[in-house]
This record gives structure tokens, sequence and C-alpha cells, in this order.
């Protein structure tokens, strides 16, 4: 009886056995290897990327012109600046797929991971063509942290970390560098405004203070201080502007925004005339808007114009408080 019950224990623990080794990692084996211990795309790592061609649900070319990455709109003739840090954020993705676990080498599977033509192809180039990655990214794996992936003429499906499909599948307008200036906002030491009733110097204090230095001397209000510091730091457009004459009004500003750093340097925005509006359109307040120098011509809207052309005096904080100085009448009889 006893033996009967040992043979019996261990044909269970044989079992278990065999489906732990089946199961507890089963994209390990022979189909489906262990990791790479490697990037995917050595050629990247060590070139420089100058052109980047995404085929997908989303259509978007990018090239790199004089150190500027631009991006191709719908028509060949549009041509806008590209937002350099999701140009650079996308590259990153890609370089960071690193010890990617293999989980298919059947090409027959390559439609159940999306990674053929009906996921998003992607091609990185160096200025003299050479291909430094040519890959497809699939679907999103079952964790929603990670997302397939499988080289061009390869048969191996990865494992890649990461969010490399959102920073490649992405539209062109996304792409966009919307920005017409962006500086971190603690490394503004003064702003200078041309506006219609005068020009005016705005300065950082040692204590973190702002205070108006030109026309005239005051206290900036806190509040006011960090919308004008926000508003300058992120100036961002509304859109890109469609001039169909040159009167965009910049040869002679509406305003004129002078933001000095810490470090010395300058950077000025030119806004210029009105926008008008489409026959049913009505008047939306926005000014042409552009960096001085810059060959892009943006659209910007009412509301930041606004802050920039608050009244100095509300601007300021208000002047403290006189003290009274009344004598208080004293009864000074003594009958």
């Amino acid at each position: 009886m006893k033996n009967r019950d040992f043979v019996r224990l261990m044909i269970v623990l044989g079992a278990l056995l065999v489906i732990l080794l089946l199961f507890a990692n089963p994209f390990k084996g022979p189909a489906s290897s262990t990791d790479t211990g490697d990037v995917l795309f050595p050629k990247l790592v060590a070139g420089e990327p100058s052109h980047i061609m995404v085929d997908g649900k989303n259509d978007v070319t990018f090239w790199l012109e004089n150190g500027e990455w631009l991006i191709a709109g719908d028509t060949e003739e549009e041509i806008f600046p590209a937002d350099t840090a999701g140009v650079n954020r996308a590259l990153r993705a890609a370089l960071q797929a690193t010890d990617a676990e293999i989980i298919s080498r059947n090409p027959e599977k390559s439609g159940i991971f999306e990674v053929d033509s009906t996921g998003t192809r992607v091609k990185i180039l160096a200025a003299d063509s050479t291909m430094l990655a040519s890959f497809f990214i699939g679907k999103v794996g079952a964790d929603f942290s990670t997302n397939y992936v499988r080289l061009e003429g390869e048969n191996e499906v990865y494992v890649v970390k990461g969010d490399i499909k959102r920073q490649f599948d992405r539209a062109w307008r996304g792409f966009r560098q919307m920005y017409i200036l962006k500086v971190d906002k603690d490394d503004i030491a003064a702003i200078e405004l041309k506006r219609e009733d005068g020009p005016l110097r705005i300065q950082a204090q040692d204590d973190d203070s702002w205070a108006l230095i030109s026309p005239e001397e005051g206290a900036i209000k806190e509040s006011f201080a960090n919308r004008l510091l926000n508003t300058v730091a992120n100036f961002r457009a509304d859109d890109f502007a469609h001039a169909d004459s040159m009167d965009t009004g910049l040869d002679e500003p509406f305003m004129e925004i002078n933001v000095i750093l810490k470090d010395g340097t300058e950077q000025r925005v030119l806004v210029g005339e009105l926008i008008a509006p489409k026959p049913e359109e009505e008047p939306s307040g926005k000014r042409y808007a552009a960096i001085e120098g810059s060959r892009w011509l943006y659209e910007v809207g009412k509301f930041r114009i606004e802050t920039l052309s608050k009244p100095i005096d509300e601007m300021l904080e208000p002047p403290p408080a006189l003290p009274d100085t009344t004598a208080a009448e004293v009864d000074t009889s003594t009958g």
C-alpha cells in the first residue's frame, strides 16, 4: 500500500515538473528564444540620423537641414519646423530598444503581432542615404508597456519595452514645432516689451521677485509676474500662418518681445497685424508672429497678446498705505 502511494506521489510530482517546465515561461524555447543581449539597431547607435520616414496609420517624413529638423505636410509645398524634442524622443525610443526578448521566429505569425504591412514601418537614414534602421512596429503588448517590433528582412519578432509606437506613430501635425519661443522661465533675467503705449522693461530681482525698471519703477505683482513668465517662456502659436500677401506687419511690428536670458543671450519675437478672418468667420483677434530672422510665420492667439498688453498700473503692486499722521485732539483745558 505504501509503495503504491509512493509511486502515485512520484507520478504527480513528475507531472507538475513537466507543467512547470512547459508553462512557467511560455515564450522561451526553440520557436521563441531568449533575450538578444544587444541593441536592435547597432548602426543607429553609431550613425547620425538625417532622414526619417514613417509609413503606417500616419505617414510622416522628417529630414535634417542646416541643423534643423523639418517635416512635410500634406503636400510637397508644405514644410514645417519639426518639434526637435519630439524627434529626439522617437530616436531615443529606438536607441533604447535593447535586450529585447524574441517572442516568435515564425513568419506566418507576423500578422498576429502586426509587424507586417498592417503595422508601422520606420526607416532611418544617414545623410549619405546609408540605412541606419528599418523596422516594423506592431501592436502594443499584453502588459500595455511593450510593443512588438520586427526588423525588415528578418523573421524574429521582438518584445520591446517602452513607448516606441507612440513616439513614431503620430500624425505629422503633432510633430510640428508649435512654440514660437520655448525657454526655461528660471533662465530669464529680463523682459523688454515695445508696445503701442511705449517701451517697458521688467527685470528679475535678487529675491526672485520681479520689478518694473522703466518707464517707471515699481514692484510687479507676483500673480502677474508668474503669468507673464509662463506666457513668454512658453510662447505657443495657435497655428502656422498662410499669408496671402506680404502684409503681415512684421516690418513695423505691433509689439516686440525681447527675452534676455541670464547667460546674456537674447531672443526677440515680433508680433504683427491682425489676421483678417474668412468671410464666414468672426474676427479672432489673432496676429501674425515670428522669431526675428526666422522664415516661419505663425498665428498667435488674442489672450497671449492681452497678457503682454496689460496696463502698467495693473501690473504693479499697490503703493503701501501712508501712516495716519493726524494727531488726536487733546483736551488741555483745566477747568
